[in-house]
């Protein structure tokens, strides 16, 4: 599944280019880019600059080359790694070691996870060769997007992919592990990986829904049934074969399900930030808290990419600004009911048996962005919750919300031997191919 014949750059790179906009020009994630707008009043400027300059095949030769020179995050594998796990983000490392936890010593001696920056004078060569630049800024304009941040995602897409070209993989790399199947630089990774014939294999590492890239992986460790009926439906979407044996899960949690509960008021309430609030918003919760007598404390935790200035809400009455570094264990211990934007944590949270309430107009993105207020999940946050804060987790919910929570139904240790057993079927033929000899 993860291997392809060899095709010519240009034919990849409209590929890669029709990938990149099929993901990322979805409707549903229309409202992202005004929100990197308001977090960054930068962007105000580059967007009109880079929806003019998508018209250019040398303009985007250029924006090409400043990013092959300045985008570190492009990494590539040490020479000797046989396994190289890309993914920068806290919560992508977090799924790798869940993996790697899973795989013996030997193999996890041959993983690179991350690898290393493109050396500063292979970037300057790739910035000012002529051939690769032109046909990427060809395929650029002639897929130009209208949304300026869509373009933007191409183009870090295109770089990537300029570079895994004109430096390709090792020859001793045997299979390719990615957590975030939706980056450019991913998207970018994998068509290389596959255009040299490596493994590859995909680890989730948040929520997916139906909008998500299809599973074309050797392999795909998910992280629950919700997950796998999740991409079942992007496979029927976009009419691509669903390969149920090339699919296993391992759960985000190594701790036994508890069932959300509370003592009784005054409540320590928790919100999680996105990295793209609205903190006018955030403001007006925190105040309508803040002026409840059966609430002692309000707890605000940061996503790890939140970089806005929360020193005004936090010098609000009852407020508390916890460490950007805390782990959500240790949070989840230091309050009683977690408030929640679009994010995962929500999962996390009911895990340890919290009661959690989706809030409304909380960040940039779409409301209810995965499903869990429809799919019976999550409540709406409002008032009146505060009242009777367990009563919407009964035994139904217990029955929706185990195809979240694996630990509710089945024993990680077998789960965990399972992922061992498959990770290492797609390993070692990989190896075989390159050695016939090599052991089963």
């Amino acid at each position: 599944m993860g291997r392809e014949s060899s095709l010519p750059q240009r034919v990849l790179l409209d590929s890669l280019i029709a990938e990149s906009h099929a993901f990322n020009g979805q409707e549903i994630h229309a409202d992202i880019g005004p929100g990197i707008a308001r977090k960054r009043p930068a962007f105000r400027i580059i967007f009109p600059i880079v929806r003019l300059a998508s018209r250019s095949r040398l303009a985007n030769m250029l924006m090409v080359a400043a990013v092959v020179l300045g985008y570190r995050v492009i990494r590539e594998p040490n020479g000797d790694a046989e396994v190289f796990q890309y993914g920068v983000s806290d919560n992508n490392v977090s799924a790798f070691t869940r993996l790697n936890e899973c795989l013996d010593l030997r193999t996890r001696s041959a993983i690179c996870m991350n690898g290393r920056p493109i050396p500063l004078g292979a970037r300057l060569k790739i910035a000012i060769s002529i051939t690769p630049l032109r046909s990427a800024g060809g395929a650029l304009r002639a897929q130009r997007h209208p949304d300026p941040l869509v373009h933007l995602q191409s183009v870090l897409a295109v770089a990537a992919s300029v570079i895994f070209s004109v430096r390709p993989l090792s020859g001793n790399l045997k299979v390719v592990c990615i957590a975030c199947d939706h980056s450019p630089i991913v998207m970018a990774l994998l068509a290389a990986a596959r255009q040299q014939g490596k493994r590859t294999c995909y680890v989730q590492h948040a929520p997916v829904t139906e909008h998500f890239p299809p599973l074309t992986y050797d392999l795909s460790i998910l992280h629950d049934r919700a997950s796998v009926e999740a991409y079942r439906k992007v496979s029927k979407r976009l009419n691509v074969p669903f390969n149920d044996d090339a699919v296993t899960i391992l759960p985000p949690f190594a701790e036994a399900f508890r069932a959300p509960q509370v003592d009784p008021p005054p409540y320590r309430i928790g919100i999680c930030l996105s990295f793209l609030p609205d903190k006018p918003r955030i403001k007006e919760l925190v105040a309508s808290l803040s002026a409840r007598r059966d609430v002692a404390g309000i707890h605000l935790r940061r996503h790890p990419r939140c970089s806005h200035d929360w020193s005004a809400i936090a010098g609000m009455p009852k407020v508390y600004l916890r460490s950007q570094q805390e782990v959500g264990v240790d949070f989840f211990a230091a309050v009683d009911i977690v408030l929640v934007p679009n994010s995962g944590v929500a999962i996390e949270a009911l895990h340890f048996g919290k009661p959690t309430f989706f809030t409304t107009g909380a960040d940039a993105f779409r409301d209810d962005y995965y499903g869990f207020v429809v799919g019976g999940i999550l409540p709406v946050f409002s008032a009146e919750s505060l009242n009777a804060p367990t009563d919407f987790f009964d035994g139904g919910w217990k029955g929706r919300f185990l195809y979240h929570d694996e630990t509710m139904i089945a024993d990680v240790y077998a789960l965990q031997e399972k992922v061992q057993m498959s990770f290492m079927k797609i390993y070692w033929e990989a190896r075989k191919a390159r050695n016939p000899v090599c052991p089963q």
